[in-house]
């Protein structure tokens, strides 16, 4: 990575100038560095035994459903996992303490302590509530707040189920990962084709101008006497 560079008490203004420059550049390649290592990061995140074995727990956990948080079948089968898989025991320990206080937050939110997924639609029809008058965004404003407060309520006590769901969505993601990268690699030329054929044109204008200008001065010089 581009260290800083110095800048010298008795540099020119040039020198610190280029200096200051340098550094820009430096910054900006230290920068496209630390953004390819988390993307070779997250290519390979799932390339190693653990990870894998990670997701085998994600998917027992997402196999229970939501209710499982509450009823115990979930905390069961992290048990079940950790048995056969005693080198996880660290993974699998925090998992069941993260099940029991779900479990107990579950309890205290909803009556019969079974969780209802949170409705994204409810939502988005507070949003799209009418706010003319001062009446209607009061109505607009509670509407959105206790959407927000349901959607709060049922991510914190379906963590466990949550977090397993989002594991298994990034496998899945990652076997399609050529794929990704093929039509990311497709679209990002045409961008760059279409930013060159922008640039190109406003260069031409440039020209076109720079020559009319030239035109005018000559053709100014030719009425002095």
């Amino acid at each position: 990575m581009g260290k800083e560079l110095p800048v010298p008490k008795n540099a020119s203004f040039k020198e610190r100038r280029g200096i200051y420059k340098q550094r820009r550049l430096n910054a900006r390649r230290n920068a496209e560095i630390k953004s390819a290592e988390i993307v070779l990061d997250e290519m390979n995140k799932f390339s190693s035994r653990e990870m894998m074995q990670e997701v085998e727990l994600a998917k027992a956990v997402c196999g229970e459903g939501v209710d499982g948080i509450t009823d115990g079948r979930t905390l069961e089968t992290i048990k079940n996992f950790a048995l056969n898989n005693p080198h996880m025991g660290r993974k699998t320990s925090k998992l069941m303490r993260q099940c029991r206080k779900c479990a107990k937050k579950a309890k205290r939110y909803y009556k019969d302590g079974k969780m209802v997924p949170f409705d994204r639609s409810i939502l988005a029809f507070a949003d799209a509530m009418p706010e003319n008058t001062a009446a209607e965004k009061r109505i607009r404003k509670s509407a959105i707040h206790k959407a927000l407060k349901e959607r709060s309520r049922y991510e914190r006590a379906a963590m466990v189920y949550l977090d397993a769901y989002r594991l298994i969505k990034q496998w899945e993601d990652y076997q399609h990962y050529d794929e990704i990268a093929g039509k990311y690699s497709e679209a990002r030329k045409r961008a760059d084709e279409k930013k060159q054929k922008e640039l190109e044109e406003v260069k031409r204008l440039e020209e076109m101008r720079r020559a009319e200008l030239e035109a005018l001065k000559k053709g100014n010089k030719g009425r002095k006497f």
